[in-house]
């Protein structure tokens, strides 16, 4: 996948979250629920910091909430970047301060 392709896919896929981005990460048959955000690095050029939300009990969800979205799109066994469900949506949105936290301790 070239840049451009990659950025669009994200695009795509994403849910914002004043600022945050937030979509299902599926790596190594594995699914993550990533909260990426865009930072500037020294020379003032943009580049993308990712982190998995772990604790999906914390906002009311399951991993199987998770396994559910990727199976609605595609497949586990394919890696990838797929779409949050309206529930997980509505998780993430009425749970933004516990999925922003994630943020906190960094700058």
């Amino acid at each position: 996948m070239t840049t451009q392709e990659t950025e669009e896919a994200l695009n795509e896929n994403t849910t914002n979250l004043d600022g945050l981005r937030v979509y299902i990460n599926v790596w190594n048959l594995a699914a993550n629920l990533a909260v990426a955000r865009n930072r500037r690095d020294e020379k003032g050029e943009y580049y993308e910091q990712v982190k998995a939300f772990e604790d999906l009990g914390s906002i009311g969800l399951t991993y199987q909430d998770l396994i559910d979205a990727v199976e609605q799109q595609g497949a586990l066994n394919r890696s990838g970047w797929y779409r949050i469900t309206p529930k997980i949506h509505k998780a993430v949105s009425e749970h933004a301060d516990v999925v922003k936290a994630i943020w906190s301790n960094e700058p």
